[in-house]
């Protein structure tokens, strides 16, 4: 009763009936309190959700159907037997009103109705842990559409991990299929710093992280702090400093 009040301070329609046969006389506006009737041969006004009539004009006078007529036409011609039968176009048919095909009298046409282009259907197949150059390769023979979406994953880069279509299911051609995937496992970074050890003759600097060689240089005997920022996955890294090929450090580093 609160949404229909709602809507009756808005716009209240007040119908008034004669008392003799309960016929529509007039309708007022609640607000502007304007007298007013419709064009229409008869209509009604309701409220959807609790089914309350607001406006009523000729609500019980039997009329020929309106905007459903196409539909019913449709449903009653589907109906008929012999389809790619012809006939001719009558007199009778030419002077109904309303929406025309722009037929004249003496035409000849069928009740034949297309059904449309057939729907041919794909069977969804699983891209789960494979590459994403590899699902769109499916996706275009099964003449599906790919759309993909970068996501974060210890994965390696470029890996499907989900997809919207599940293995198996059949969908029509053309239908969209959502994938997500791994953009890779971020590198974290660790800053050092490092005293070059004096000398009058320029040093070698190499460091090492897990065994692989990631700077090479020589630097001025005077050179002072080296600095240098490492870059590893998340856990635990060794890292190893030689400078003139001396050992100078030597220990695990957390990375997280």
């Amino acid at each position: 009763m609160g949404r229909v009040r709602g809507l009756l301070r808005v716009a209240v329609l007040a119908v008034v009936f004669f008392a003799a046969g309960g016929q529509v006389a007039w309708a007022r506006c609640m607000v502007t309190r304007e007298d007013f009737t419709v064009g229409a041969k008869a209509a009604v006004v309701m409220e959807a959700q609790s089914g309350a009539l607001l406006f009523a004009q000729e609500a019980h006078r039997r009329l020929p159907m309106a905007s459903t007529t196409k539909i019913m036409t449709a449903l009653l011609t589907l109906e008929q037997p012999g389809l790619d039968e012809e006939f001719i176009v009558d007199p009778d048919a030419i002077r109904v009103e309303g929406s025309s095909m722009g037929l004249r009298e003496g035409d000849t046409v069928t009740l034949y109705v297309s059904k449309g282009p057939k729907i041919i259907y794909s069977t969804m197949v699983s891209c789960l842990g494979e590459t994403v150059e590899w699902a769109q390769d499916q996706m275009n023979s099964l003449n599906l559409v790919a759309e993909f979406t970068k996501v974060e994953s210890s994965e390696p880069e470029g890996t499907v991990l989900t997809q919207s279509i599940d293995t198996g299911e059949e969908v029509p051609e053309g239908t969209t299929v959502t994938f997500t995937y791994s953009d890779g496992e971020k590198l974290l970074e660790y800053p050092i710093t490092f005293d070059v050890p004096y000398s009058e003759e320029p040093v070698l600097l190499q460091l090492f992280l897990d065994g692989q060689v990631i700077a090479d240089q020589e630097v001025p005997g005077d050179y002072g702090t080296f600095s240098h920022t490492l870059r590893a996955k998340a856990g635990s890294h060794r890292l190893q400093i030689y400078a003139a090929n001396k050992l100078f450090w030597d220990e695990e580093i957390l990375f997280q």
